[in-house]
């Protein structure tokens, strides 16, 4: 699930940092960040490289193991 909010703030112009800080509001009970602007109308989705979405999945791991221990 987080993944997937992760992405939805980059696909909407939020840097790799926003996404991450928005989505650990989100998982603070911070309520729902709003995303960063509006994308370009074109037929081509650009997504962010794929070593930044995996980065951010080993920092929810992370965070998730220090906010929680024993939940890994």
């Amino acid at each position: 699930m987080w993944v997937q909010e992760y992405l939805r703030y980059r696909l909407n112009v939020c840097t790799h940092e926003q996404a991450v800080e928005r989505v650990r509001t989100q998982i603070a009970g911070g309520g729902v960040p709003a995303v960063c602007g509006t994308p370009a109308s074109t037929s081509v989705i650009a997504f962010p490289p794929r070593d930044q979405t995996y980065g951010f999945r080993l920092q929810l791991e992370d965070f998730y193991a220090s906010t929680w221990p024993g939940r890994r």
